[in-house]
This record gives C-alpha cells, sequence and structure tokens, in this order.
C-alpha cells in the first residue's frame, strides 16, 4: 500500500482540480484540502480496526458510504451544493483502492463490491509498497525505518509535483509540474517492472 503520504497528496490533488471549476469557487479554504486528504486515507481504517485490509473499505461500496455521509453533511451548511462536494470525494476514496491496486504487492481488491464481486491482483504500476501494522505500538519503528522513509520519498518525488500542478494558477508551471510527476512515475513504474 502507499503511505498516508501518497494518499494525502493525491486526496488533496483531486481537491486542487475540483476547485478550478466553477461549482467550487466558493469552496477555497483550506480546510477543505485536509478533508480530501482524509477522505482520500479513510479507506485504511480497516488496518487499524481489525477489518481486512484491502477488503470493505477499498470498494465502490465503501466510496459511495462516505460520499453519501459528506453529502448529508454538506447538506446542513451548504444545500445547494452538498451534491457537487460528493464528487472528489468519491474520487478520492477510489483513488485509494487504485493507488493500492498500482503497488504490485498485497492482497486483492474488489474495487466494484457489492456490484461485482471479482477480486483484481495488484499490477506493479510504479507505486512503492509500503509495510503496515496493526499494532499502535510498532508504528514508530516502521516510520522510521529506511526502506519506509525511501519510499515516502518516492511519493513525494511523484504526488508532490501532481499536487503542487493542480494549486497552481500559472498554466505553464503547472503542466511543467504534472509533466515532472507523471515523469517520475513512468521511471518509476519502468524500474518496478524490471526483472
Amino acid at each position: 500500500m502507499p503511505s498516508i503520504v501518497a494518499h494525502s497528496l493525491a486526496g488533496m490533488g483531486i481537491w486542487g482540480l475540483a476547485r478550478r471549476t466553477p461549482a467550487f469557487h466558493g469552496f477555497q479554504s483550506r480546510g477543505w484540502y485536509a478533508a480530501a486528504a482524509a477522505a482520500s486515507v479513510l479507506p485504511d481504517i480497516d488496518a487499524l480496526i481489525g477489518l481486512e485490509h484491502r477488503g470493505i473499505t477499498h470498494t465502490l461500496g465503501f466510496s459511495l458510504t462516505v460520499t453519501a455521509l459528506v453529502a448529508a453533511s454538506a447538506a446542513f451548511v451548504h444545500r445547494r451544493q452538498a451534491l457537487v462536494l460528493c464528487a472528489p470525494f468519491a474520487v478520492a476514496v477510489l483513488l485509494h483502492a487504485l493507488m493500492d491496486f498500482l503497488t504490485g504487492g498485497g492482497g486483492p481488491i474488489r474495487f466494484f463490491w457489492p456490484l461485482v464481486d471479482r477480486c483484481w491482483f495488484p499490477v506493479a504500476g510504479g507505486l512503492p509498497l509500503h509495510y503496515y501494522t496493526t499494532d499502535w505500538t510498532q508504528l514508530p519503528g516502521l516510520l522510521s525505518y529506511r526502506g519506509t522513509l525511501f519510499n515516502i520519498l518516492v511519493e513525494v518525488l511523484i504526488f508532490g509535483p501532481l499536487f503542487a500542478a493542480s494549486i497552481l494558477n500559472r498554466r505553464a508551471l503547472s503542466l511543467s509540474l504534472a509533466g515532472a510527476g507523471f515523469l517520475a512515475w513512468a521511471i518509476v513504474a519502468i524500474v518496478a517492472n524490471i526483472p
């Protein structure tokens, strides 16, 4: 699974792209970035509460449930835009499962459950595979492990420029940063697939 850093940057990038559309002009607060980051990390709650990792929380059904909760919560404050707010959060939650799929390791993912109960086995798509723990006492050791730190650096090289591209208003710079992020991702994917 990618780290919390990669998932957060990806979720914030989705929000950064969404806020560029006219429907989101009233939602410029930085708090929405934090909410998008939290949504993109949320599927890994399974590892902390004793559920099967990459199980029900990595599915379309879970994404739609989170989206419904976001819409219901948003309806209290932003009645007209409640449904509009759902789209980036649904994408952020589903993107989590897709990113896990592109690590080349770990358990299978049932993307389309409950509609289809097919398992999809991860492919080497250029995203680092991290270890995870369900024991809070092991977390400091896991986070200080050299391999973890290296993988997080790789993720920052990929998703940092993509996130920056989503928030900058200068088109040429945004395109250059997006290109750099995708190039870094392509290089890592090629290296990951060399036998």
